[in-house]
């Protein structure tokens, strides 16, 4: 396999295992967000790429908008669809590569993804492909872990265990390089900086939590040593003591985002 199908084929084992609802979950207001920003509404055809188990698809689905949803990895797909079914909303699921979308110019009036473009491959493809599949004037969003704060943090704690992680670091932008990736193909941008919580009632809970559930943390398990996980346990727990705001206990960690909406020229 060529370099691009083995990061594709990859992410569609990693994103297999676990149970991504234990981000997902954390991650559903910036969907919100990213859906009123775009100001979906009844009607709109919307097209939710790199869907993941659906949040942003579900988001516009309550709004009325007609949706489809597509992702590299089956098993989200199929986690999606058991989402829409359970709350009774009509989305369409498709398995598809975010940089080889399989629909004509101009299909939509809004083209959006959450924390999922950022992480394709070779990330730079997705944008043309979200803008060619918009209608002219639509709109394209997107949402995208910024340059600092606790995931770019614990990006780069992973890239000093498995060099190869070092490509996930291009998922982690500056609000220039969030805007260099839209403007092209925009006749405005607009990026604000925002937060999704992570609230657990222990850092002992999400350590549980975590080793039980978290599908990037499988897969890093797996593939180290057991004197490398031991201190690789170590080095997290301290990052996330560190990140910790609350002083009860608890767990309190804010995770700083991109929220970027563009009008497509």
């Amino acid at each position: 396999m060529s370099d691009p199908e083995v990061r594709k084929e990859r992410a569609r084992l990693l994103y297999s295992t676990g149970d991504y609802s234990f981000w997902s979950s954390i991650f559903a207001p910036a969907s919100d967000a990213l859906v009123e920003t775009a100001d979906v509404g009844p009607g709109d055809r919307v097209l939710d790429v790199a869907a993941g188990n659906g949040n942003t698809a579900l988001a516009a689905a309550r709004r009325g908008a007609v949706v489809t949803a597509v992702d590299i990895t089956p098993a989200q797909i199929e986690r999606g669809r058991r989402r829409a079914d359970a709350e009774g909303l009509t989305v369409e699921w498709l398995e598809a590569d975010a940089e080889e979308l399989p629909f004509r110019d101009e299909s939509f009036d809004c083209v959006l993804s959450t924390f999922g473009v950022a992480f394709a491959p070779y990330g730079e493809r997705a944008a043309p492909e979200m803008f060619r599949v918009v209608r002219s004037g639509g709109v394209v969003g997107a949402t995208k872990w910024a340059d600092e704060g606790y995931f770019a943090r614990l990006d780069a704690l992973e890239a000093e265990f498995v060099p190869d992680r070092r490509e996930i670091l291009l998922g982690r932008l500056t609000e220039e390089q969030a805007v260099g990736r839209f403007a092209p193909y925009s006749s405005s941008v607009e990026v604000r900086r925002e937060m999704v919580s992570m609230r657990f009632a222990s850092i002992e809970q999400f350590w549980s939590e975590s080793l039980e559930r978290d599908p990037d943390l499988l897969w890093l398990r797996a593939q180290l040593t057991p004197a490398q996980w031991e201190r690789w346990s170590i080095e997290l727990r301290r990052l996330t003591v560190d990140a910790n705001t609350a002083d009860d206990g608890s767990l309190h960690v804010e995770l700083d985002y991109l929220l970027v909406v563009s009008r497509a020229a």
